[in-house]
């Protein structure tokens, strides 16, 4: 995976829309057939946003990213009951992360990647301008996505 620091000669992305949540800050942008996330949060640890129709943990899509010695990875989970957050390939669902960049810095994790805006199976969730949608923004110390957070909180936006 490419760290941020290489994505230099790249041209900038210029989010419309942020905001930050408990020290945690997120930034998304409209594509053409995508979303654009960038989470920035002071931790070492995993950083994780999810989508659901409702104030819920259950029934989140949730995107779980990591950097560990410069390598960036990401799980996509969809979490069935509370406290089991399972793989959408497991489940039969196809991964909706793309263009996966990331890197800690001054003891944050910073990560952006890319989701459809059309949803591909049950797992996803349609993310269309102007929709309101439920955030569950969470991290936490470790990088191992089996590790509880030490932030989460659920925060409506509009699109």
């Amino acid at each position: 995976m490419k760290t941020l620091s290489m994505l230099a000669v790249l041209p900038l992305i210029s989010f419309s829309s942020s905001l930050t949540v408990r020290d945690m800050d997120i930034h998304w942008t409209e594509e053409a057939n995508c979303w654009t996330f960038e989470l920035s949060a002071p931790t070492e640890g995993w950083v994780a946003l999810g989508f659901n129709r409702k104030n819920d943990i259950v029934h989140t899509n949730l995107i779980m990213t990591a950097v560990q010695e410069g390598v960036v990875t990401s799980e996509d989970f969809y979490v069935v009951g509370f406290g089991n957050p399972q793989p959408v390939k497991k489940l039969g669902g196809t991964i909706a992360v793309s263009d996966l960049v990331g890197e800690e810095q001054n003891g944050r994790t910073t990560v952006r990647f890319s989701v459809p805006k059309k949803a591909s199976d049950q797992y996803h969730y349609d993310l269309q301008a102007g929709d309101e949608i439920w955030f569950i923004c969470a991290y936490s110390r470790a990088d191992e996505f089996d590790h509880h957070s030490m932030m989460r909180q659920h925060v409506k936006v509009k699109l």
